[in-house]
């Protein structure tokens, strides 16, 4: 599937070779009720995925590619728009990883930097959060500038959401959504991520 050139290097570029983890403990307790991001329903129409350690939902504009295994113990599945002009506007990467090289908070910041220094973002500033079936979770916004050219640049919103499993394991969900487009968007959708259940 062709998602164009700035989804793509979006997507390459946020899915660090860092393992993504997370630092925030559920461990029984609630979600704040102040907490930006909480768990929810997906909305009317949009499209459920099982996948191995989550399930997500998606707007019905955004087409699910099959899944890709770069390497042992990875698997990355990608959602995105149809591309206009040879570009995306949305979408998403949900990567699986059974053993995670680095800590949470490790990897939430490189995630920062990564878009700081290679696409214009902002400065880094992960924030712990509590989510159910997870050992410690993260999420990171940001803005982000992606194109080849100068000429060819779009800026983008991006969030990412990086939580632990029980059993070591981790799953890492980064989306992105053009500028100037639904600002709540992203939210909704990892709003609907339900991680898979651990026994200890």
């Amino acid at each position: 599937m062709n998602i164009g050139m700035p989804a793509r290097r979006l997507l390459v570029a946020l899915a660090l070779p860092v393992a993504l983890l997370a630092a925030c403990s559920d461990g029984g307790q609630s979600v704040p009720d102040d907490q930006r991001l909480k768990p929810a329903g997906a909305p009317t129409g949009w499209q459920a995925s099982d996948l191995d350690l989550v399930s997500i939902a998606a707007p019905p504009t955004w087409k699910r590619a099959a899944a890709t295994t770069p390497e042992a113990g990875t698997t990355i599945t990608t959602w995105s728009t149809p591309p206009v002009d040879g570009k995306s506007t949305s979408g998403m990467e949900v990567r699986e990883i059974t053993s995670p090289n680095n800590d949470a908070a490790t990897a939430a910041k490189a995630l920062g930097v990564n878009a700081m220094t290679t696409m214009q973002g902002g400065k880094p500033d992960p924030k712990e959060i509590v989510w159910p079936e997870a050992v410690n979770a993260w999420i990171l916004t940001n803005d982000i500038t992606v194109g080849p050219t100068a000429e060819e640049r779009d800026k983008f919103a991006s969030v990412s959401f990086v939580a632990d499993l029980a059993d070591g394991r981790q799953v890492q969900v980064l989306a992105f959504n053009k500028k100037g487009l639904d600002d709540a968007l992203l939210l909704k959708v990892l709003s609907t991520v339900e991680l898979v259940q651990v026994d200890q």
